[in-house]
């Protein structure tokens, strides 16, 4: 069992026997392949530019929602900080009237 001569392992095959051998029907599935691999990338690039122009005007329309949204936003909070300022001067100038009226009746009163 112990072979010392190392020249079976060491000669190499010959080309014919390490080739796998391709029969034309073999070929004709690789070519098959290809072919198929070929309309399955055309079928998706057709199917995506189909996508694109069926979503483009959605994701337009909601772009342009966005921005109008964003623009009545900033609108609405520059009302309210105009709103707010509005009422802190009329709380400001109603504590003045009541203030003054206070004096008024307190004087009235000491008379």
């Amino acid at each position: 069992m112990n072979n010392t001569d190392n020249s079976v392992f060491l000669t190499p095959c010959p080309v014919s026997e390490a080739s796998p051998k391709v029969s034309g029907r073999e070929e004709e599935n690789e070519e098959v392949v290809g072919e198929n691999i070929s309309d399955a990338c055309k079928a998706i690039k057709e199917q995506s530019l189909n996508m694109l122009i069926k979503w483009s005007q959605t994701f337009s329309d909601s772009e342009s929602f966005d921005n109008y949204y964003e623009t009545r936003v900033d609108d609405l909070i520059k009302a309210a900080n105009i709103l707010e300022q509005a009422l802190i001067e009329q709380k400001t100038m109603l504590k003045e009237r009541l203030k003054r009226l206070s004096k008024v009746l307190v004087s009235d009163n000491e008379l």
